[in-house]
């Protein structure tokens, strides 16, 4: 019962954002890429055992550092050219691609930054949360969009070989 509000409230939410132009809808996706990239690097040293915080002195640099590896990255592989209606398992991939190329910078760049020191754990947690982050946001996202196609009231009915011309129906 609760799963069908959230997923009509969601679909209100959708249905008045799929109306903004595409400009603005791309800018809501990097900032919403952003604030899910800062969360998996805040995460990834809230999920390590022995410390809840980054160092506090490199904090604000790795997060700008994340950011500026991660979206020209996710910019540049064509995530915010892609349509959130018809997510594939193709866009899937693109994304595992671009948090690997953002860990990879970050892991990089912490090693030739000798004051950061961040532990190597932290970049596999970091990755992992990254992807859940924005791969989910984007399915969900596309959940919401889809499900009014799919609850139309309708009654649903099956065709035995028809062809292509059942599969329009």
């Amino acid at each position: 019962m609760l799963n069908h509000r959230l997923i009509r409230l969601a679909a209100r939410g959708t249905r008045s954002v799929s109306g903004l132009p595409r400009a603005t809808k791309r800018w809501i996706m990097v900032l919403s890429d952003m604030v899910m990239i800062t969360a998996a690097l805040w995460g990834a040293f809230a999920l390590k055992p022995d410390s809840l915080t980054p160092p506090v002195e490199a904090a604000p640099t790795l997060v700008i550092v994340a950011l500026l590896a991660s979206i020209p990255v996710f910019s540049t592989l064509g995530l915010y050219r892609a349509v959130l209606r018809f997510l594939g398992a193709r866009a899937l991939w693109t994304i595992c691609g671009g948090v690997a190329i953002s860990t990879a910078i970050l892991y990089v760049y912490d090693a030739l930054s000798p004051m950061i020191g961040v532990p190597p754990s932290i970049w596999l947690i970091y990755s992992v949360l990254a992807l859940l982050n924005v791969a989910g946001s984007r399915l969900q996202e596309r959940q919401a969009f889809n499900a009014p196609l799919h609850n139309r009231g309708a009654a649903r009915e099956v065709i035995y070989g028809a062809g292509n011309a059942g599969a329009r129906l």
